[in-house]
């Protein structure tokens, strides 16, 4: 089963209009720039964002996608991201979920 806490929007929470509407209006500081954090390597500042384990690009890109067709999004901060995504998401994931009918 999922763990969800303080990291995740469930699907009330998520509502309508763009996924990253409603990160704006629960967790904006999802969307925090972290600034570089390594002199070596690509890591990449920001949040990137993953529709289930695919990347799916910049933070932007959620503001063309319906938030009612995500069940849930989490956050990974730097060290999770890095270990669950790879060593360049230091900046974070914010992972989506789709909602399977």
């Amino acid at each position: 089963s999922a763990r969800f806490d303080g990291s995740d929007l469930m699907p009330a929470e998520v509502g309508s209009g763009s996924v990253y509407d409603a990160i704006v209006r629960r967790h904006g500081l999802f969307l925090k720039d972290r600034g570089r954090t390594s002199i070596y390597g690509k890591n990449i500042p920001r949040a990137v964002v993953f529709i289930g384990d695919t990347e799916y690009g910049m933070i932007e890109t959620m503001r063309n996608l319906p938030a009612d067709r995500y069940e849930s999004v989490r956050y990974y901060p730097d060290t999770e991201a890095s270990a669950k995504f790879g060593s360049q998401y230091m900046g974070g994931v914010i992972q989506l979920l789709p909602r399977y009918e």
